[in-house]
């Protein structure tokens, strides 16, 4: 319907593709062109302020989760000196969900629970004002890494952002989503396409999170995860990790972000 200029190849399986039109409102965009006096200039200045006020907006919903994500970092850093592998356990179930204990089946050796939690936390560095979605989630290392795979190949950053937090809406942590029926998965990555792709990357993901003893991610075989390439293996880095200096940064986006934290965050550790 509408204007005809996004193809949409979703239902047959297909990657979305999206148009200028749809990254730069289309519906603002058909209205400048239809019959009739000329507002462009008022319409415009207009669209670029709401533009503004939205991205304002946007940083701060960003900046207040992120100011939460900080408390768990630190209810974090409290039980991990205490030194009892009991509450690293219960930390663990608390922070991801009851099916974190499939880490101790069939394993002959007793599961470190503080390497398991430990392993896990972020060390998010500072936001930054370019709101990139990675930092939405940086407090969280499968929540960052499902991120990265929701996110690509979609051009829309509304569409990125609202699907992604309908996502977590819906499987707040990896055992939420290990637990949930596919088709239910689908309706909430519907608006992002290439379902099965992304569907078996999460599923290797959440596998690996909620077993592996100790966990990391990377591009060596032995951290290798399916759907994980170097955009999430630098973002994971970049995000939780706080090495700002990791890799070659080829992605534009980890660019920009990296650029402005050298300008503006030096003494940051």
């Amino acid at each position: 319907g509408g204007g005809g200029r996004r193809r949409s190849a979703r239902l047959k399986g297909g990657e979305v593709e999206y148009t200028a039109e749809d990254e730069a409102g289309g519906e603002g965009k058909r209205r400048r062109r239809s019959k009739g006096p000329s507002t462009s200039g008022n319409t415009s200045r207009a669209a670029k302020h709401e533009a503004e006020a939205k991205r304002a907006r946007e940083e701060e919903v960003m900046k207040e989760w992120l100011r939460e994500s900080r408390k768990v970092l630190a209810m974090s850093k409290i039980e991990s000196l205490d030194g009892e592998d009991g509450l690293h356990r219960e930390a663990a179930i608390k922070y991801w969900g009851p099916h974190v204990v499939a880490c101790e089946k069939d394993r002959q050796e007793a599961v470190c629970w503080q390497t398991y939690v430990e392993s896990r936390l972020a060390s998010p560095p500072p936001p930054s004002p370019h709101a990139l979605l990675q930092e939405f989630y940086a407090h969280d290392a499968w929540r960052l890494l499902a991120c990265c795979i929701l996110m690509s190949r979609v051009s829309s950053w509304e569409t990125k952002h609202s699907a992604i937090a309908e996502f977590f809406r819906v499987f707040p942590t990896p055992s939420d989503f290990s637990e949930q029926d596919p088709d239910l998965a689908r309706g909430v990555m519907h608006p992002l396409g290439l379902f099965d792709n992304r569907y078996k990357a999460l599923v290797s993901l959440t596998n690996r999170f909620l077993t592996a003893p100790k966990f990391d991610v990377g591009l060596e075989k032995e951290n290798k995860i399916y759907g994980i390439g170097q955009f999430g293996v630098e973002s994971y880095n970049i995000f939780c990790k706080g090495n700002i200096e990791f890799a070659a940064n080829t992605e534009k986006a980890l660019k920009l972000y990296c650029n402005w934290h050298a300008k503006n965050c030096r003494s940051h550790a």
